[in-house]
């Protein structure tokens, strides 16, 4: 794409052409911030199982289980 400033580029042709490059860059923005957010989501499900797995482990929060999760959790040790 030739310079707006020279005096033999046609002003159309170079509206045409940064149109062009900004719908392109916009495509390009649009797949990345997909990604960006299918990445956060995925980090979410992992936050979440991580903080329901510590839960089992939490001391505080032992007396809530079933003595049948209880018996579960001591057939892994």
């Amino acid at each position: 794409m030739k310079d707006i400033t020279d005096p033999l580029t046609d002003p159309k042709v170079y509206i045409d052409g940064v149109e062009e490059a900004l719908t392109h860059q916009m495509e390009l923005i649009s797949v990345m911030r997909a990604s960006l957010n299918k990445f956060k989501d995925k980090l979410k499900e992992e936050e979440d199982f991580n903080n329901k797995f510590m839960n089992i482990f939490d001391s505080n929060r032992m007396d809530n289980f079933k003595s049948e999760e209880l018996m579960l959790l001591d057939d892994l040790a």
